[in-house]
Parts: C-alpha cells; sequence; structure tokens
C-alpha cells in the first residue's frame, strides 16, 4: 500500500508520463511502466483507488473487481483477448471499454495533480478524486472540477476556472494556496 507522500510523487509521475501510462495500462504492459517510482503495481494502486472503483463499477474496490475477472493482478489480465476484457468493463462499470476506464483514470489524476495538494478541513487527511469533468463531462472547455472523497467520509469539489482560475474548493476540502486553505499539517516524508 502506497502512503500519502508516495502517492503525491506517483500521481506527479503521472501527469508528466500521462501518454507512457495510459499506453502501458491499455496493453497491460508491466514493462512499459518499470520507470514508475514504487513501480507498475504503485501506479496502479494510485489511479484505481478504492474511492474511484466504487463511484465507477460494480464493485468497492480495484482488487474486487479483479477477483470477479478471475485473477488478481491488472497485469495477469494481458493474456486475455481484448474484446473479452472490454465485455467485462461494460458489464460492470459505467464505462464502454478497458482503454476509457484507463483514460479517466488517468485524465482523473492529471486534472488533480494540476490542482495542487488537497487536504481535507476535517481530519486533515489526503483525499483522493473519485471523479470530474474528464469522466462526467469530457471536452469541457470553461471549467475543469474534481470530486474528491477522504478517508473519514467526508467529501468535496475543486473547480477551476480556464484559463488559469484560481481553485476554489467547496464542501470538507480545501487547496493549498487558495482562499479558505488550511494550515497544513507538518508534512509526512516525499510530501510538497
Amino acid at each position: 500500500m502506497t502512503t500519502q507522500g508516495d502517492r503525491a510523487v506517483v500521481v506527479d509521475y503521472v501527469g508528466r508520463e500521462a501518454a507512457t501510462v495510459e499506453a502501458a495500462l491499455a496493453d497491460r504492459d508491466r514493462a512499459g511502466l518499470a520507470d514508475a517510482p514504487g513501480g507498475p503495481d504503485a501506479v496502479v494502486e494510485t489511479l484505481f483507488t478504492d474511492a474511484f472503483v466504487f463511484e465507477h463499477t460494480d464493485f468497492p474496490s480495484f482488487d474486487a473487481f479483479l477477483d470477479h475477472a478471475g485473477t488478481d493482478s491488472v497485469w495477469a489480465l494481458s493474456r486475455w483477448i481484448d474484446w473479452v476484457l472490454d465485455w467485462h468493463v461494460l458489464g460492470n462499470t459505467r464505462f464502454w471499454s478497458w482503454e476509457w476506464m484507463v483514460n479517466a483514470a488517468v485524465e482523473l489524476a492529471v486534472e488533480s495533480a494540476a490542482v495542487g495538494p488537497v487536504r481535507c478541513r476535517v481530519c486533515g487527511g489526503r483525499p483522493v478524486p473519485v471523479t470530474g469533468s474528464p469522466v462526467e463531462e469530457p471536452g469541457r472547455i470553461d471549467e475543469a472540477w474534481i470530486r474528491f472523497a477522504c478517508d473519514c467520509g467526508a467529501t468535496g469539489r475543486v473547480a477551476v476556472p480556464r484559463p488559469d482560475g484560481d481553485a476554489r474548493a467547496t464542501e470538507d476540502v480545501a487547496v493549498a494556496r487558495s482562499r479558505g486553505g488550511l494550515p497544513w499539517p507538518a508534512p509526512e516524508d516525499g510530501e510538497d
């Protein structure tokens, strides 16, 4: 399991290498992510959080999604014929294909990384992105938004008007250096 500090490093990597990450995951090619911080499994764990999977699939976690497919690793899916995997995704998620599911997870990570560090107003923890405009409204150009969920149960939304708008946080989340931001707890190792 990755720590919050490790997650921030992996999200930064995904932001810089989005096309590489998306191609490797779409092809279920572990070697394509060999240089990822924490390795390929850290990328999978960072993108397919329980909150993301619960929101967009019929399963409570990515492990349950994989278990239902009869495997314990996304890399084992490389033996599947593409249409069989797409059928599993279509029948058990809101996505039409594995590629679309991967694209949504990557785009959400890229958008959340661009927002900056987000903290929970309730417990001070780091909430994870659950959904947002890259998933719900692809192609939206006036504003990007992301809904976050924290392990404590708190949720909130961050909206960023384009181009170059200031992030606006609502509900139980706050963005560093934005109006209404919180004083941050001491960073963990590897955090900003």
